[in-house]
Formats: structure tokens, sequence, C-alpha cells
């Protein structure tokens, strides 16, 4: 290795791994990587890493808790369940990937997969449900063949059975995303400032998903350290989007319902008043 000037220095590795025929069956390729940097600044940036992944992890946590208790309070609005789990299923995916880029057992690294796969496959899943649930009316009738691969892929990710496991999967995933976009476009049109809530929700999500793809293709540079997972972003933008809209969904029900009621005492009274 030359560093300029002066003389070249050799930079001798021992590496040992007995594990590697497990990873391997696990799709994982064992190996290490050297990275020369400055020291402290390594440590800064795996801190900000770290505080970043749990703060955005709580904002999504609480969320998810305050909407399960909405639920149980008034079961009738299923859409709250809806986002509860989806939500905690994509918090399982950060946890579990957070954990696995500190891990060196080889059976920790399949076991966190594992639950990752399971975390993100219940996060869609969920998610289509809920996104459906906006429009109202009876599901479509392809909906639970899509939750039927939901759980033969969950089973799958278990199993590890074949290769192209994360090919079925992105496609899977790429097709839950498209859905979710028709569930929106079918929200009546009385919820038009819902529906831009929502939309502004998946843009973002779809745009830092790309953003963060094409630097691995060469077509971007490799992002800043602010932006190292910017699919993170769009998450929390898209489950920001969704609570704000259950939120105004459920004020609006409650508020029409108090209309109604206002309406029935007036027109009571007023029945009375004519039998008088």
């Amino acid at each position: 290795i030359n560093f300029g000037r002066g003389r070249s220095h050799l930079l001798a590795v021992r590496y040992s791994n007995n594990s590697h025929a497990p990873m391997q069956r696990e799709f994982f390729f064992p190996g290490f990587q050297i990275a020369l940097s400055n020291w402290a600044q390594t440590l800064d940036t795996a801190q900000s890493d770290i505080t970043r992944r749990a703060v955005f992890t709580t904002i999504l946590a609480v969320l998810a808790i305050i909407h399960l208790l909405l639920f149980l309070f008034n079961p009738k609005f299923r859409e709250n369940l809806f986002y509860s789990i989806s939500t905690l299923g994509g918090v399982g995916v950060w946890i579990a990937n957070g954990q696995w880029t500190s891990s060196i057992s080889e059976r920790y690294i399949g076991t966190l997969d594992i639950y990752a796969q399971l975390s993100s496959i219940v996060a869609i899943a969920f998610g289509l449900l809920l996104v459906y649930s906006f429009s109202g009316g009876r599901l479509p009738k392809r909906i639970p063949v899509y939750l039927g691969l939901a759980v033969v892929l969950a089973l799958w990710g278990i199993m590890r059975s074949a290769p192209f496991y994360f090919f079925l999967r992105d496609v899977f995933t790429v097709a839950m995303f498209l859905e979710m976009v028709w569930g929106i476009v079918r929200i009546p049109q009385r919820e038009r400032v819902g529906r831009v809530i929502l939309i502004s929700g998946f843009s973002i999500l779809a745009f830092t998903v790309i953003y963060g793809t094409l630097p691995g293709y060469g077509v971007l540079p490799p992002t800043f350290p602010m932006m190292r997972e910017p699919y993170i972003y769009g998450m929390v933008a898209l489950g920001v989007a969704m609570s704000v809209f259950l939120s105004r969904r459920f004020a609006r029900t409650n508020s029409e319902l108090e209309l109604k009621l206002l309406e029935v005492s007036r027109l009571s009274e007023q029945t009375l008043t004519q039998e008088r």
C-alpha cells in the first residue's frame, strides 16, 4: 500500500472462519473488509447512525402503540390495528438490520435475517390491508391471494430452500407497493385531502428507496453519512402520513356523528312541538 510519498507499506491480515459453510447456506458471504479512515470520524459516524435509527424507531413505535390503544378502546376501527401491526413490522426490520451489522455469530446472523424477513412481510401484508381499509367496502378477491403468498414467502424465508427467494420477495414487494397505490386511488373523492397526504408519504418513500439504490449501480456517487440509509426517512414519512390520515379520519367521523346526533335531537324536539 503506497500512501503517497515515502516507502510502501505492507498490511498483513490473518483471517479464519470455521463457519463459512453454514453462512453460505444461509446466503451470507463470509469474509472481511478493511477500511482506512480517521478513527474518531468513524466512531462519530457509527454513533450518529445508532442515534438516528433509535430516534426514528422510537417515533414509529410510539405511533404504533397509540393506534393499538385506539383499536383496543374502539375495535370498530380495525385500520388502527392494521397500522399498528404494519408499523411494528417495519420497526422489527430496523432492529434486526441494526443488530445484524454488529454481530459476528453466524447463528445469530441467521436468526436476525429470518426475523427481518418475517417482519418485512408482516409489514407489507398488513400495510396492504390498511390501505384498502381506507376506501371502505369489501376487499377485492385478489387480496386473500396476496395474503396467502405472504404466508408462503414467510415460511420460505425460514426454510431458505432456494437462492431465488430474495428475487421473489422483491417482486412481491413491488407488486404490493403498486397494489397499495391502487388502493389509494380507490379512496372516496370526499377524502381528497387525505389522499394527498398518503400520496405524499408514498412519494417520499419511493424517492428515498430509489435514491438509496442508484449508488449501487454507479448512477449516483455514494450517499453522504446522513443519507446512508435513506429508506429510513421514507418509512418514517409514510408512517407519519398514514397516522395523520387515520387521525384526521377518526376526528372527521366523530364530527359527523356529532352533527347527526344534533340533527336527531332537533328533529325530535320538532316532532314533540308538533304533537303539542
